[in-house]
């Protein structure tokens, strides 16, 4: 994945990806322990997309900006190194733009925005906002990176909508909390507020990390307080 930033005229190249078969949305449920429902609300929104443009099967995350596209092997497999680029679980395609919020554009009619950072945990909220019911009301958005601040272009797109955000509690995650909420707290919404994963324990009693593994909790029979997740 490349550190520097590309021309704001750059856009990555999207030959190969598009909509899935269900063999390959059922194979990704296997393999993120994501519901088929939630796989399908994605792929419905235009969010999750599958090809093989290197010869092997990807799913891969993107939005109608056309701004951004990380791909993932859908056996679970790390990308092998390749020239100036190490051995890694996702692959952000040439001219990315990594401070475009993934969906925002996607979230025009919805009142409010759940905020991740992370592919993963992006697809895993599409299968809550089914459970709920939520479609018409919440949209699932991503940074893809949390080293990155939020593009200037979009922060406009989240006026008049409450947002929650859902940071992971180790220091990358703590530290991107922290730079979001001061630009969106610089932006006219109508709410901002963090999820606290914290108040949750697993069996073994540690506090619960992230949105991926409070969900993992949840499908092994941890008791967690029924309460909505979602603004």
């Amino acid at each position: 994945v490349t550190s520097s930033t590309p021309n704001r005229k750059s856009r990555p190249n999207a030959t190969g990806f598009g909509p899935g078969t269900y063999e390959q949305i059922e194979k990704l449920c296997q393999l993120r322990k994501i519901s088929v429902e939630g796989l399908l609300f994605a792929q419905e929104r235009g969010v999750l997309v599958f090809g093989s443009p290197w010869g092997f099967e990807v799913y891969a995350v993107r939005d109608q900006s056309g701004r951004l596209i990380e791909a993932r092997s859908l056996t679970g497999n790390n990308f092998g190194a390749s020239g100036d680029l190490p051995v890694r679980r996702s692959h952000v395609l040439s001219g990315s733009q990594m401070d475009w919020p993934l969906g925002i554009l996607e979230a025009k009619n919805c009142d409010c925005v759940a905020l991740v950072a992370g592919s993963v945990e992006f697809l895993t909220l599409h299968q809550y906002v089914v459970r709920e019911n939520a479609q018409a009301r919440v949209a699932p958005v991503a940074m893809l990176s949390s080293a990155s601040l939020i593009s200037s272009d979009a922060l406009e797109l989240f006026k008049g909508k409450h947002i929650r955000i859902y940071p992971s509690r180790d220091k990358a995650g703590i530290e991107a909390k922290d730079k979001w909420l001061k630009q969106l707290q610089a932006t006219r919404l109508s709410q901002l507020d963090v999820f606290n994963f914290s108040a949750f324990q697993s069996s073994e009693g540690h506090a619960v990390k992230d949105l991926c593994e409070f969900t993992r909790l949840k499908q092994a029979g941890c008791e967690f307080s029924e309460r909505t997740i979602l603004p």
